[in-house]
């Protein structure tokens, strides 16, 4: 963990106001940067999403 911290860490998440005022353009990309963060960490295994907690927004 120490190491991860060094690298700054993961991509900032979108909470609160983040998430209120992101389209859904922007919430894809920042997962998308989050997921390719977490390969590179070798941490795929803590991104398990419930389907019940998916987010499908309405933007293509």
């Amino acid at each position: 963990m120490t190491e991860i911290r060094k690298v700054g860490g993961p991509p900032t998440p979108l909470i609160l106001n983040g998430w209120v005022f992101s389209n859904d353009i922007d919430k894809r990309a920042r997962w998308i940067e989050t997921i390719e963060w977490a390969k590179s960490h070798n941490l795929s295994h803590v991104l398990v999403v419930d389907e019940k907690d998916m987010y499908y927004g309405d933007e293509k």
